[in-house]
């Protein structure tokens, strides 16, 4: 489990061969700036902005159910209404109410992410030949100030749901928040020198556990403290505006192009970048496997992303707002911190593919100990060990990351991450198909059996593959030493 001195931290990739390019690069290149503003505040601030809004919407589908099968609600009293006694109309009420909420989830999110699967590749690809932060930041900023000002329109001005769907269509045409993280990695790509990448990469996940915890746990208390829906939406959309004023004082990170930022030439890109790696074959083999390994772990996640509000708000639970917001703050501030400490720590006694693999059993353990918490003793305290358990939870995701990162050449970092995100919409998509129908068809019998998907998932999958990386960069590594002996 000791760090191999002979092996390079890449996944095996011997930096001076990248995957995607013919150019050599030099392993600590990074462009100089005078006056450099840091990138770390835009995943703060745009994922506060977004875990603002996501649990406003899903409380608000909800409650809207609600409302239309006769069940009010009394702010302060029991505002999440739930029902515990299986006999009691009201109680059936409610699960007809949950399951109408989560279908309406399904429809938005359908509307929303078909659209970034094409749209991350090519803002991502059209990066690389252009500009990093007019091509891939700037316009995914800009939709999200439009979904903002969509939901507003719904929840102050009771705007009709498919209003909605097509709105959330024509966001997903700008990237969702998908395409600007296509940016923001490909950008931190460019500026970091290679040896310190892994660790930049999760000081930026620590912001951003720590954007989306302040989020989930300000919405809750919004919504008590103001009583409304519509109130606790502005914060959302002045947050995106902000960070649009920002972005256009963020300098460029890659030399000013001679290419058209408006020009033919990205959409042959791609298509270059996958035929020049069929070239090195196995490289090609580990960068394959590293997507088959995020793509796993990001569709495992899908418990805790799509049915976790609805699973606390239901019997026996019976959470309101501020409590979950609080349990996800924990949970996403806490998890992303630590697993940037951890892969400090760890990082010094244990090779990158070691470190995810303990992320991911953090990960395991947490899904299933989410998944059985109804039926243990103190139920109400159960959810809030989970954090605890899942602290290291986010190690593999930076570590992938960085793996298929250092694989390539600066020229095409937007290239991977553009592929990157392109799959992680896939798998928001796929999870929505997946967990919240699963969830509907196991709330009267099994509520938690979502969060059992994770275990099998990443026993099945994620850590075989990461084994197998594993077993191929030692391997790679031996023999390199041996031929230099």
């Amino acid at each position: 489990m000791t760090k191999d001195p002979t092996k390079s931290d890449d996944g095996g990739a011997s930096e001076s061969q990248p995957l995607l390019g013919d150019k050599k690069v030099s392993t600590d290149h990074t462009p100089s700036s005078t006056c450099r503003l840091p990138i770390e505040p835009i995943p703060l601030f745009f994922l506060l902005a977004i875990g603002l809004q996501n649990p406003i919407l899903k409380e608000f589908l909800y409650y809207k159910q609600c409302e239309k099968i006769n069940i009010t609600f009394v702010w302060d009293d029991n505002s999440s209404k739930c029902f515990l006694n299986l006999s009691d109309p009201g109680y059936l009420a409610q699960q007809t109410a949950q399951a109408g909420a989560s279908q309406q989830l399904l429809y938005h999110n359908i509307a929303l992410l078909s659209p970034v699967c094409f749209s991350a590749i090519f803002f991502g690809v059209w990066s690389d030949l252009s500009q990093r932060r007019k091509v891939a930041i700037v316009p995914p900023i800009f939709g999200m100030i439009i979904q903002a000002a969509v939901y507003l329109l719904l929840m102050g001005f009771e705007f009709s749901f498919e209003f909605v769907i097509i709105g959330m269509a024509f966001v997903g045409l700008f990237g969702y928040y998908y395409t600007p993280f296509v940016g923001i990695k490909a950008y931190l790509a460019d500026v970091t020198p290679r040896s310190q990448l892994t660790f930049r990469l999760a000081v930026l996940s620590a912001f951003e556990g720590i954007g989306i915890g302040l989020g989930y746990v300000t919405s809750g208390l919004w919504i008590q403290w103001q009583k409304s829906f519509t109130t606790s939406m502005w914060i959302p959309l002045g947050l995106f505006i902000f960070m649009f004023l920002y972005v256009i004082l963020l300098p460029e990170s890659l030399p000013k192009s001679e290419k058209k930022l408006f020009s033919c030439s990205h959409f042959s890109a791609f298509g270059r970048a996958c035929k020049s790696a069929k070239n090195s074959d196995i490289n090609w083999v580990l960068l394959g496997c590293y997507y088959v390994a995020y793509i796993s772990v990001h569709f495992a996640d899908g418990a805790f992303s799509e049915i976790v509000n609805l699973y606390l708000m239901n019997s026996p639970f019976c959470w309101d707002p501020t409590k979950i917001g609080i349990l996800l703050a924990g949970m996403y501030v806490g998890g992303h911190m630590i697993s940037a400490v951890g892969i400090r720590v760890f990082g010094r006694v244990m090779d990158d593919l070691w470190i995810a693999e303990i992320g991911v059993l953090s990960d395991v353990l947490a899904n299933t100990l989410m998944a059985v918490s109804a039926y243990l003793p103190h139920r109400d305290i159960i959810p809030f060990i989970v954090p605890c358990v899942r602290m290291f939870g986010r190690m593999q995701h930076c570590v992938i990351s960085s793996g298929m990162s250092k694989l390539v050449s600066q020229d095409r970092q937007g290239s991977v991450f553009a592929l990157l995100y392109c799959f992680e919409a896939i798998n928001k998509l796929t999870q929505s198909l997946v967990f919240l129908p699963v969830y509907r068809a196991t709330l009267h019998w099994f509520p938690g059996f979502g969060f059992l998907i994770n275990p099998a998932i990443n026993f099945s999958i994620t850590a075989p593959v990461l084994g197998f990386v594993h077993y191929r960069t030692r391997n790679r590594s031996t023999m390199s030493q041996l031929t230099i002996n």
